[in-house]
């Protein structure tokens, strides 16, 4: 019986069904309950036109919603490749109706519903991953939260001087399409970072420059600099600072939203300006990628502190269409076992062969010797190239059976650029 069937057998009488912006008040109220935020006045303006309700579900007990799911599709780059992906969004189950499987059926349904849509992988911003683990989901993208002191010393980039940069109030009619040429540019091109997502329609992108801190009189307006070379826009930052003083002292903090740059003058040229505004002690940045930039720019890397957060989930639907998506940066050849209890489709051994200028073959095969054995959670966790499978072996997460053949995958999937995208969604 298919992952499907169960899920939704099991949740009887409970129903699982397509729905559309006619339920975006209830969603949002039980979104409320299940998440314990404020709901918003403007929420339904900001949000509902935001949402792809083409790929919506909503679990329904006695006609009322009591769970919901949606989607986003997403075409990303992967180590050599690009491959379409579902990007999962606004999963939540009432307070009252946990523990009952409504969970799984709403990401079966997922499953579903993406892989019917040619979309190999389903990624998602796990708000606890261990929810996320037991269907499948690894943490393929990690990043850092930075913390800078202000005017913190970087080394010098040539033309960073050349870059000429423009300071304004952040609004989405002067600024949202600079914004969306930027991040789409940045997620092109053999340098894009892997998992790069850019925003899926004009409204999410719109919600880029809404300003939830604006009710807070400490904390300023969003702001944006945008770097211009040549005349032209490299690179953008959105931030804002709080107005904070001790002892006669500033003492605020100029948060980095995001910060997107084309070149490396233009990203050296926007740090430099951020850790040198008047009037704040220190800078913070959410969410940069691993091997960020600004921490090889630093000319004393002990200033810099912070804490790494996982980010992209990723979950492989389709192993053989995912595989072949990307290219491997060694020749492998390898039988690969893997386990994967949702999807019978994926579960077995596999022949991975592959390497620099060759065609990749994935096969399925039976009665083999496996070289490696793992789990789905753990192939999606190497997917995009971020976390080394020779790292997970050691930690005793995959089986080696063949000596060297960890670090021999792990070099193949490997990608030179930490997986990273621009904004949570």
């Amino acid at each position: 019986m298919s992952f499907l069937r169960c899920a939704l057998n099991a949740i009887a009488p409970a129903l699982i069904e397509s729905c559309g912006p006619e339920a975006f008040d209830e969603m949002i109220e039980m979104q409320s309950l299940a998440c314990g935020e404020p709901r918003s006045p403007d929420a339904k303006e900001r949000l509902v036109d935001a949402l792809d309700w083409g790929r919506s579900y909503a679990a329904l007990a006695d006609g009322n919603l009591v769970g919901f799911a949606s989607a986003w599709g997403f075409n990303i780059p992967v180590p050599g490749g690009r491959v379409d992906a579902a990007g999962l969004t606004w999963v939540g189950v009432h307070p009252s109706f946990r523990r009952r499987g409504l969970l799984k059926a709403l990401l079966a349904k997922h499953f579903v519903n993406t892989l019917e849509r040619g979309e190999p992988i389903s990624m998602l911003f796990a708000s606890e991953p261990e929810i996320y683990s037991r269907f499948g989901y690894g943490v393929a993208g990690r990043a850092v939260s930075l913390k800078l002191p202000r005017a913190a010393k970087l080394r010098h980039v040539p033309g960073s001087d050349q870059v000429a940069i423009e300071l304004a109030t952040a609004t989405y009619e002067n600024h949202g399409n600079t914004v969306k040429q930027l991040v789409e540019a940045a997620g092109q091109g053999p340098s894009a970072r892997p998992g790069w997502t850019t925003p899926p329609n004009e409204t999410e992108l719109r919600n880029f420059f809404y300003n939830q801190k604006e009710r807070y009189r400490s904390e300023e307006v969003l702001r944006i600099a945008i770097a211009y070379q040549d005349g032209r826009p490299t690179g953008y930052a959105l931030f804002q600072r709080d107005n904070k003083w001790e002892k006669q002292t500033p003492a605020g903090t100029l948060a980095v939203n995001q910060l997107v740059a084309l070149t490396p003058a233009s990203y050296h040229r926007l740090w430099s300006v951020l850790l040198n505004m008047d009037l704040v002690a220190k800078v913070v940045a959410g969410q940069r990628p691993l091997d960020d930039e600004v921490l090889a720019l630093l000319g004393n890397p002990r200033q810099a502190s912070g804490s790494v957060l996982d980010t992209l989930h990723v979950r492989i639907l389709d192993l053989p269409a995912a595989l072949m998506a990307r290219s491997y940066a060694v020749p492998i050849d390898v039988v690969l076992k893997v386990t994967d209890k949702y999807l019978p489709a994926n579960d077995g051994y596999w022949r991975l062969a592959a390497g620099p200028g060759t065609e990749t073959l994935v096969s399925r095969l039976s009665g083999a010797r496996a070289d490696l054995e793992l789990d789905v959670r753990d192939l999606g966790a190497i997917y995009l190239g971020g976390p080394s499978l020779a790292w997970l072996a050691a930690a005793g997460l995959v089986k080696e059976h063949t000596p060297g053949a960890a670090m021999q995958v792990s070099k193949a999937f490997r990608s030179p650029i930490e997986p990273s995208t621009p904004y949570f969604w």
